[in-house]
């Protein structure tokens, strides 16, 4: 889960900004 947290991540990055 920690690859598919990786990419999702990058697109969710303001999120967890």
């Amino acid at each position: 889960m920690v690859v598919v947290q990786n990419v999702q991540n990058k697109r969710t990055r303001r999120l967890y900004n």
